[in-house]
């Protein structure tokens, strides 16, 4: 963002370099630096997250990178640029963090049944299901795809 009401949230690639292989980029959740007044009135910044879980997934990004992005994981959700969808397919009630490097190598990934994802954070549970009407049209869309 410009113009002081804030600016994006940059991870590194440090993730990618710990995982030992640089070709890959694991999905970071990314916020916003907001300048708020603590209670002695100085400013500071302050990193404001917004996190949702995909429902579908679990994977864990920020309301405006799955708005910007989709989910990368569940493209037939088609959540990129779709408010409304990005609200319906995610939610704010998910449990624990995980954190996925390697997945196919990962005993915490096998476990969570997350080996068949791109590397990232992810819930270890979810509270909510896909709207019938998002379940209607993922249906209609393979149907099709036959």
């Amino acid at each position: 963002m410009e113009g002081g009401s804030g600016s994006l949230y940059e991870v590194d690639d440090t993730a990618a370099s710990l995982a030992g292989d640089p070709s890959t980029v694991a999905t970071v959740p990314r916020g916003l630096v907001r300048k708020v007044k603590n209670k002695s009135g100085q400013e500071e910044d302050k990193v404001v997250l917004r996190l949702r879980a995909c429902i579908s997934c679990r994977l864990i990004m920020s309301e405006q990178q799955f708005y910007d992005e989709g989910c990368p994981n569940c493209g037939f959700l088609q959540m990129d640029g779709d408010r409304h969808r990005v609200w319906d397919c995610t939610t704010v009630n998910f449990a624990g963090f995980v954190a996925v490097m390697k997945p196919m190598s990962s005993w915490v990934a096998r476990h969570n049944k997350l080996t068949e994802v791109v590397p990232g954070c992810y819930a270890v549970s979810v509270v909510g299901e896909l709207p019938e009407s998002v379940k209607d049209d993922v249906h209609r869309a393979s149907h099709y795809a036959d």
